[in-house]
């Protein structure tokens, strides 16, 4: 379906950074959706993975780092809302637990990411698709690492490494709730703490495509990019230059295999934790506030 003005802004620590408009020439987001043969991707239907690509590509893309207190909604936030989430995760005096200020906003998936291991190797969602957006974590991701939230001793993180070849991660099966029709509003928020600064291949703290040989991509990517402008990894690429710095989101049309990247442009320090959400309106955005949130300091 055609958007009419649709509006993709990205927000770091609070902070509208950078933001894009598409036409309904150019819908700039196709979602995945649940009806392709499974000859069509690498490994069968497309799956939101945390800590590399899905299991369209299995192991590419590695995150060196930790995620955590993971959500998507079926509407967009508001810049007031956002605001609100990354202070309450910074204040450690909080007066409303993190948790349900969350929650109060109706996500459809919320993983916090604390659950110790071993044990049953799963995420499981407080959010309103319940037991249909339970995550499962494959062999090799550490938990409980060290979490986001200020203050909070018994919140943890999931932390994701390169491993016997491959990447860690942590997948959530196809689902209509998080795989919306481009006409519908959504936002998808998290913590990352990069632990590592190897851009080589982009590293993707998550990830919701479908990608394969001959394959019109759809849906979209979060990559880390250089921590500042002395970095010199993406020198050569036409255009991009010095500007591919702090983290990018890249929307895949349904038609090739590029996606339409927007960047934060903001300089962060590995092993900071980055409050990151990212807004999809798909009519006219009438809120007031353009633009990407940038990066800064968590705790």
């Amino acid at each position: 379906m055609d958007s009419n003005n649709a509006t993709l802004t990205i927000y770091i620590d609070g902070v509208a950074t950078n933001s894009m408009t598409y036409s309904g020439a150019d819908p700039g987001y196709a979602p995945c959706t649940g009806d392709h043969d499974p000859s069509e991707a690498t490994t069968g239907q497309p799956a939101l993975s945390i800590g590399c690509y899905n299991n369209a590509n299995t192991g590419l893309n590695p995150f060196f780092g930790a995620v955590d207190e993971f959500a998507w909604y079926s509407n967009k936030l508001s810049p007031a809302q956002i605001l609100a989430h990354y202070q309450n995760g910074t204040n450690a005096n909080r007066s409303q637990p993190y948790d349900a200020l969350i929650k109060s906003h109706n996500p459809v998936v919320y993983l916090r990411l604390d659950e110790i291991a071993p044990g049953s190797d799963i995420a499981v969602n407080l959010g309103d698709l319940r037991a249909s957006a339970i995550a499962t974590n494959r062999p090799g991701v550490r938990h409980p690492a060290t979490g986001a939230l200020a203050g909070r001793t018994d919140a943890g993180a999931f932390s994701y490494q390169w491993r016997n070849g491959g990447g860690t991660t942590t997948q959530i099966p196809w689902t209509l709730g998080n795989n919306p029709d481009a006409s519908i509003p959504f936002t998808f928020e998290g913590w990352f703490r990069p632990t590592a600064d190897r851009m080589a291949p982009g590293p993707s703290p998550v990830n919701n495509r479908l990608a394969g040989n001959a394959v019109n991509r759809t849906g979209w990517v979060i990559y880390q990019r250089d921590p500042n402008p002395t970095y010199a990894t993406y020198a050569g690429s036409p255009g991009v230059g010095e500007t591919a710095v702090g983290w990018a989101f890249r929307m895949y049309g349904g038609s090739g295999s590029s996606g339409s990247d927007v960047l934060t442009r903001l300089p962060y320090d590995v092993g900071d934790w980055t409050h990151y959400i990212v807004t999809w309106e798909p009519t006219s955005d009438n809120s007031g506030v353009t633009g990407v949130t940038g990066s800064g300091k968590g705790h």
